[in-house]
């Protein structure tokens, strides 16, 4: 285990991480993910970890023959695509990050979003051209009941959480893990949330070559994104760090999961990788 000593106070932080699905089909990767994430837990920070599996779950619809629907990067999601979510995020990928923390030390028990009613979720009103688009059980979070996750944390556990949630009528939906990730931030009073995907943060066009910003705040993120400068896969990303933003957590970090030791590098030594989000 890396043994490197933080240069900022993490003991009693509550820190939330979200975990992409691409990042769990590269088991070195993820090993290295799990123990930094342990050695933070060690250091006395206050954790939650929050899933997708968006890879996962493509290619478990794809062995069983289901066509595979998307609307501007959300999932149609009909009973049967439902039923695959649910088995390819509470079959596999959250036992498998569980397993992997509880292997490195930690204390890590797998949630998800409905268990509780952790996380308690509406169906989400699509609209394009002007008319609402049925995209079966997708959800937007509705409420969030931290009870549960605050008794698991202040007895030293890291709850790992899927990104499904629960509707009024007792169905479970499917939720984007970046927007769970805010709310739970939200609502547990989380200092940090770190969003980890497979790019190097918040790429804008600069020029002939992207370009990566650093530092951003909420008013250029929001700017970015009405210019179409911030666009696909990394819209639904700031947004959640907006809503954490403006629901009262300190700072967001857009990381590289693919880079080695970026969440200690960042927690601990504060250096310049990925993009910061910060008010303003």
């Amino acid at each position: 285990m890396n043994l490197r000593t933080p240069k900022v106070k993490l003991e009693k932080e509550s820190i939330v991480v979200k975990v992409g699905g691409s990042i769990l089909d590269h088991e070195p990767y993820l090993k290295s993910l799990a123990t930094d994430i342990a050695l933070l837990h060690s250091t006395g920070a206050r954790l939650l970890v929050v899933h997708g599996g968006g890879p996962q779950i493509s290619r478990m619809m794809k062995e069983k023959g289901k066509e595979i629907n998307f609307v501007e990067g959300l999932r149609v999601t009909d009973e049967e695509t439902m039923e695959i979510i649910l088995a390819s995020l509470l079959g596999w990928v959250n036992p498998t990050i569980t397993c992997l923390l509880n292997k490195c030390g930690a204390r890590a028990i797998g949630l998800s979003g409905v268990d509780g009613g952790l996380v308690r979720a509406r169906r989400h009103k699509h609209i394009r051209g002007g008319r609402e688009v049925d995209l079966g059980f997708v959800g937007d979070v509705r409420e969030i009941d931290s009870s549960l996750i605050l008794k698991l944390v202040d007895s030293g556990y890291i709850p790992v959480i899927a990104s499904i949630g629960i509707g009024e009528e007792g169905k479970p939906y499917n939720i984007n893990a970046d927007t769970i990730a805010a709310e739970l931030a939200v609502a547990i009073g989380a200092t940090r949330l770190i969003l980890m995907t497979d790019v190097e943060g918040v790429m804008v066009n600069r020029g002939a070559t992207p370009g990566l910003l650093t530092k951003i705040q909420v008013s250029q993120a929001q700017r970015l994104i009405e210019e179409g400068e911030i666009r696909a896969g990394m819209i639904p990303k700031v947004q959640a760090a907006i809503r954490a933003l403006e629901g009262g957590v300190d700072r967001v970090y857009i990381l590289n999961g693919y880079r080695r030791n970026c969440l200690l590098d960042k927690l601990f030594e504060d250096k310049e990788i990925g993009t910061d989000m910060v008010n303003g």
